[in-house]
């Protein structure tokens, strides 16, 4: 019968090193592909079928997809984002997506 192997303590340290360096990296990986639901109101379309434009873009923060928005939609609009992963997920698939 054949024993198994027994790590000895640099081994485990190095393997949980390894580890560790991967799910920093998944991580950093999952930081930069975020996607947000934004936002952007007109005022003074209340009632009208324009009123609230739906965008979608991938984003590392809420106000990099904000000027992503700002810059295709006119001045007057009022742009907010919101993590898709949240309340707001479920327009997810009906939003327009920005490059």
């Amino acid at each position: 019968m054949n024993e198994p192997e027994q790590l000895n303590l640099a081994d485990f340290a190095a393997e949980l090193e390894k580890k560790r360096r991967k799910a920093e990296r998944d991580n950093r990986r999952r930081r930069d592909r975020r996607a947000f639901i934004v936002f952007a109101t007109d005022p003074e379309k209340v009632g009208a079928s324009d009123y609230k434009l739906t965008f979608a873009r991938e984003a590392r923060t809420e106000a990099e997809a904000e000027r992503k928005v700002r810059a295709i939609v006119d001045e007057s609009r009022r742009v907010t984002a919101y993590l898709a992963s949240g309340k707001y997920g479920q327009q997810l698939p009906e939003a327009r997506w920005v490059a």
